[in-house]
Order: C-alpha cells, then structure tokens, then sequence
C-alpha cells in the first residue's frame, strides 16, 4: 500500500515509524516478518526518519504476521500475506476516508475485510496441499488523516499509548481466551490463517478516540509480549516516547534478557501534529533512511 504523492491534500497530521524483525536466541529460522512503509522486512531493522504527513485522499498500513511454530512453511506464510497486504491490500478500490462512527462505512469495512481474510486463508490452504503446512497470525494498522482501524487474526498484538497508558486493543485468538478455559495451554491458537483450519476469520474495530498528536502505536509478536509485561513496556514507552529507535531497541534487549525463545516482531509508530516542510522524493522525504 504506497503512500500517495500528492502534496496539496496534505492534512496536519504527521507520523514517524521503527521497525524490527528478529529471530531471537532459540529459533534456527525467522518465520515473523513485518510491513512497515510499503516494506517487508525481516531479520532487519527500519526506521523512518524525518515526520511524514498524511494525505487526505490515502491509507497507510503498518503490520506484523507470526508464522506458526510447528509448521516448516510458516516462514513463507507470514511473507505472503504481507506481501498481499501490499500488493492487494483490503481497500484499494474503496473511496473516501474512514470515518469512526459511519455506520454504513463501518459495515462496508467489515465486508470488503471478511472478504479479503477469506481470500487469502483458501489461498495459504491452497499453498499447502502443493508443499508443506503452514500458518501465520496477521495484525494490521490502518490509518488515515483523521481515523484508524485493525484488522486482526491470531495473537500478534496491537497496543496503543497515550497519556502514560498503554491500552491492549486486540485479543488473543488462543484456544484458552475465546473459551474462556484458562486451563488450556496460552500458547495453542485457536483462529489463524491457515494451519489447516476450515476457515479463519478477523476482528476488524475501528479506533476509537480518533487518532491525535503524541498517539504511539506498538504492534509485536508473542516473542515480545510473552516475556515483557504491560508495565514494562508501559515504563519503557514513558522513558522513550520521544525515541522511538531507543524504545524499540529496549524492548528487544528486554525480549533477549529475558530468553529470547522466539523470533521477535516490534513496530513503533507515533503520530504528531506539526506543519513542517519535507523535501520530497517519490512520495518519502529525502532523507528517509532504510537500515
């Protein structure tokens, strides 16, 4: 999903993003991977320098999917829908804007997701009966100049921060949360795509308040939020809030200190309100940076 590059229906919101995808200590292979500013990225970091504004006729998506442990292919599941994500993503031929509190909007959203969620579950079903199994969990941002909305699948999580709170808004599809068996292992999902499940389905909610200034978004894998806790990474967002490599790298080490014992998955994205002059080209500022 490009970024559009039109200059004169810019709005006053900005964003700036960082990125990590890493395979831990344990794993032999990375099967996570990320999305973020129309790259996928795995066993590398990316960083988007410079604040870079919202366009009033356009969404941008940031997104991580974890392969599902126990499945060879699963590396590549997580790559293909990412790479559908930016290639077909959901909403490519929907006009206007999102708009939190559009009724009809909201239902319009929801079918075109379901859609796109099923489309893509057949087609990693498909995959497998040609090779081996394979499955992958899917958390996705979308946001534009004014509203947000995620669309979800598994147990990446999708966090939001603001004020010093870090607020969880999606759930853990786990076989233990959707029963409400607290018995049941944390770690056996219960909906993902593929996997050999008859079919798989999303959590679309748009967000609500709205996107505003100093809004920092955090999208991770179980390998961050299963050895970190909320209040850890409450307290390392409040220390780097205006830092976003420096959080990011934080909560890796954390992971790391701590075992490590899966592939780690960590975006950062913050939202400022600012009107500056960027210097374009091809639609990112100049001196946008891909480590």
């Amino acid at each position: 999903m490009n970024i559009p590059q039109k200059q004169d229906k810019k709005s006053d919101l900005y964003y700036e993003a960082y990125g990590i995808c890493h395979i831990g200590k344990i794993r032999d292979s990375n099967q996570d991977a990320i999305f973020i500013n129309n790259h996928i990225i795995r066993d590398e970091e990316k960083e988007v320098q410079g604040k870079i504004p919202f366009f009033r006729d356009g969404v941008i998506c940031f997104a991580a999917a974890d392969g599902m442990g126990g499945y060879s292919d699963s590396g590549m599941a997580s790559k293909i829908v990412l790479e559908e994500l930016k290639n077909h993503p959901p909403f490519m031929d929907m006009p206007g804007q999102f708009t939190v509190g559009d009724d009809l909007k909201t239902k319009e959203v929801k079918k075109i997701t379901d859609r796109w969620i099923h489309s893509l579950h057949e087609k990693l079903e498909n995959q497998s009966q040609n090779s081996n199994q394979m499955g992958t969990t899917l958390s996705v941002l979308f946001i534009d100049n004014k509203s947000a909305l995620f669309m979800h699948t598994g147990d990446t999580r999708i966090y939001r921060f603001f004020n010093n709170q870090l607020n969880q808004l999606t759930r853990d599809h786990t076989a233990a949360n959707l029963s409400g068996n607290e018995n049941l292992p944390k770690n056996i999902l219960a909906n993902a795509l593929g996997g050999g499940a008859q079919k798989a389905f999303a959590d679309i909610e748009f967000i609500d308040p709205k996107i505003q200034s100093n809004d920092i978004f955090l999208i991770c894998s179980d390998g961050l939020h299963g050895l970190v806790s909320k209040e850890e990474i409450t307290n390392n967002l409040t220390e780097h809030a205006d830092n976003l490599k420096n959080a990011a790298r934080a909560l890796l080490d954390m992971a790391m200190n701590k075992g490590g014992n899966d592939n780690i998955s960590i975006i950062l994205l913050k939202i400022f309100q600012e009107k500056e002059q960027h210097d374009y080209l091809f639609g990112l500022p100049r001196n946008h940076k891909l480590i």
